[in-house]
């Protein structure tokens, strides 16, 4: 990454983001209505924006960096000339910060620590080496989404729905480079918070009571973690809170625009996860029965409306269910569907039972008691005290939200404690019923997610209902909350076990200059900003945009290049060391071979190291002759990719791909012929690197 491509990532971002919030205050007034209105409906539609112009250019196979930044520089010039004239919003500071605000400086530290650290280290976290960033340079080589990634030994993740990899995909073509894959979870945080508190506001509890809900939603260990990583969990929480959020309004309302919203923010949802259709059913189904009950007042734009939230819907995120569809037949492959004998949905074998086999729901009846105690001991550590005090506000509150559900003349189906009542017990039986749940019980802990943001407003929630009781909720909030920031600062999720102290060690000749240039920088937009509030308030906001764009001089972009390729395999080794024989491999084909060399692997799926620079070819190469198939076309063979494996055709098929070397591991559980066929061929195969199950062969052509 270079300093000039980092600045054009900036430019264009921030170009988008102020064209987003100015199209933002024009056409929705609850964008005008308050700052935290503002953040959460100009965020929402940046986010909108970036996704949307990538679904459109990937469908159209021209998804570049070219075409993004002509087409990203084109819309925000379109939305800042249509919103100039009319951009005027009134939106107040809060008059009287809530003390437990306090806890944004412990965690400032913590997301200025997370921030260098996503900028120096590089990415390690285990699913997105397998296959999330995998897919993710896989559509920056071929600038299409039209096909499925081709995942091999991680099975077929290729067809699941990838809305939140896009935004990883957003940096790597404007940069070239995944510097900044690390920290997209840590920039959308004050997103997250707005619209939590927004969500509060909506349904009418005030922010004094409102506050508990992002503060301890946002700061549990799980959602801490997800920050200096790629993961997609905490956009999928995200999805999830502006769906409620929208849907909510389009209830109340039932205006044009917030059918709009409710179906971008239903598609971001649906398209980031597939466990967010058991919860995205009956929201859509709220959504459905809300359309036909307005439909009598759209007159006139009745069909424009219904196809605007299709293909808004579409746009965001049920593209990937509609390819799948066109491509196995079955918009949920590799999942399958039957009623009794009957298949309504043909997947991927028995692959559905096999991963429902190892979930928490179906370990439950014969797992023994004393399993229980550590599993939910581990539970709570993961979710943090922050889930404790959130069962017992749900447990206090429920009976109060039963009886005013159960009162006569009460229109109750479309009141939002009743959502919350019915999305409880499915978000529970979600988590309990979620693949792998029990077989991987730490790191499937992230499936609860989605219970943080209900247990937080219900817990603000009983804070507004009882005086007495919201004193006690906000103490033990601030405590918890202070406990878990502490412990994070201290020990955080770190490549390296002692994370923050070998930053100081190690890297304070670089981490205080960006340190202090950040903090002045935020000073300087904060101070320019609150000075042109009132009088001249869309002048603070561009000052403050304008002040943001060349942020990235400030950062010293070639020593964290240079400080990020060296921490590169230590830190992989340190976090992986059951795969060092294998990170030994890798570095010596990073050490000897030319970038142009084409390298093929088998046996396992940890192989995001060995693509870098990102457009080094790293493939695996079939050993029948479906050179160029998925698994949609080894759905019905016993041996699944293996079938009819032939050591000719594995030849012939490395030869046609101009294969240079080759790198086999036999990782438990995986079928693999070739490191056999290698040993017999040495007139074909030239090892030049073996140790502990890990070969490397060099590919004579002949």
């Amino acid at each position: 990454m270079t300093s000039v491509s980092a600045l054009n990532f900036c430019l264009l971002s921030g170009f988008l983001l102020l064209g987003s919030v100015m199209l933002a205050v024009r056409l929705l007034p609850e964008a005008r209505a308050s700052f935290l209105g503002l953040l959460t409906y100009g965020g929402f539609t940046f986010l909108c924006l970036i996704i949307g112009i990538q679904t459109i250019l990937g469908w159209m196979g021209i998804l570049t960096g070219t075409w993004v930044t002509v087409t990203g520089y084109g819309l925000g010039a379109v939305m800042i000339a249509l919103s100039a004239r009319s951009f005027k919003a009134h939106c107040p500071l809060p008059k009287k910060p809530h003390p437990a605000l306090l806890l944004l400086i412990p965690l400032g530290i913590l997301l200025l620590i997370e921030l260098y650290n996503g900028l120096i280290f590089p990415v390690w976290e285990y699913d997105s080496i397998s296959y999330h960033l995998p897919m993710v340079r896989q559509w920056f080589l071929s600038g299409s989404l039209r096909q499925a990634y081709f995942s091999v030994f991680a099975g077929p993740v290729g067809y699941y729905p990838s809305t939140g990899e896009l935004l990883t995909l957003w940096p790597m073509l404007l940069t070239k480079s995944d510097a900044f894959a690390n920290i997209q979870n840590i920039l959308l945080l004050p997103l997250g918070a707005a619209a939590l508190l927004q969500w509060t506001r909506r349904n009418g509890i005030p922010d004094r009571t409102g506050i508990l809900c992002p503060l301890l939603c946002l700061t549990s260990p799980i959602v801490l973690k997800e920050l200096g990583a790629p993961h997609v969990d905490f956009f999928f929480m995200l999805t999830f809170i502006f769906a409620l959020l929208f849907l909510t309004d389009f209830v109340r309302n039932g205006t044009v625009r917030s059918w709009l919203l409710t179906c971008l923010a239903l598609g971001l949802f649906l398209g980031t996860k597939y466990l967010a259709v058991p919860v995205g059913i009956p929201l859509l189904a709220i959504t459905i029965v809300q359309v036909v009950r307005r439909l009598k007042y759209w007159k006139g734009i009745r069909l424009g409306a219904i196809t605007g939230g299709v293909v808004a819907f579409m746009l965001m995120g049920g593209h990937w269910y509609l390819r799948n569809m066109l491509l196995t037949g079955n918009p949920l492959f590799p999942a399958s569907l039957s009623i009794g004998s009957f298949t309504i949905l043909h997947g991927y074998g028995s692959m559905s039972d096999t991963m429902f086999s190892v979930s928490l729901l179906s370990k439950l009846p014969s797992m023994s008691l004393g399993v229980i105690p550590p599993l939910t001991t581990l539970f709570v550590w993961r979710m943090g005290y922050q889930i404790l005090l959130m069962l017992l506000a749900t447990f206090l509150i429920i009976p109060m939200l039963c009886r005013e559900c159960l009162q006569p003349g009460r229109r109750m189906l479309f009141r939002y404690d009743t959502w919350i009542l019915a999305i409880l017990p499915v978000l529970i039986v979600l988590y309990l019923a979620a693949p792998n749940t029990y077989l991987h019980f730490d790191a499937n802990i992230r499936y609860a997610i989605l219970l943080l943001p209900v247990g937080g407003y219900l817990t603000a929630e009983l804070a507004n209902r009882s005086r007495p009781l919201a004193a006690i909720l906000t103490i033990g909030s601030i405590l918890i909350i202070s406990i878990t920031l502490v412990k994070t600062l201290r020990a955080p999720d770190l490549p390296h076990e002692t994370g923050t102290l070998r930053l100081i060690q190690e890297s304070l000749p670089v981490f205080l200059p960006f340190a202090l240039r950040f903090i002045t920088l935020a000073i300087v937009c904060g101070l320019l900003t609150w000075t042109r509030w009132k009088r001249q308030w869309r002048i603070g906001l561009l000052i403050t945009m304008i002040a943001l764009l060349p942020s990235t001089l400030l950062l010293p972009t070639g020593a964290m290049s240079a400080m990020r390729q060296e921490q590169t395999f230590p830190s992989l080794h340190e976090k992986y060391s059951f795969l060092s024989p294998l990170l030994r491999g890798f570095e010596w084909i990073a050490r000897e071979t030319k970038t142009d060399d084409r390298i093929a692997y088998a046996g396992f799926h940890f192989r995001y190291p060995l693509m870098h620079p990102l457009d080094r070819t790293v493939e695996y190469v079939p050993v029948n002759d479906c050179l160029h198939c998925n698994y949609v076309d080894f759905r019905d063979e016993p041996e699944g990719i293996y079938a009819r494996a032939s050591k000719e055709q594995w030849i012939r098929n490395l030869r046609t791909a101009e294969i240079s070397y080759l790198i086999l591991h036999n990782e438990s559980g995986f079928l693999s012929y070739e490191p056999g066929w290698a040993e017999s061929m040495p007139e074909v195969f030239e090892p030049v690197f073996r140790e502990e199950g890990v070969e490397v062969f060099k590919v004579i052509m002949k």
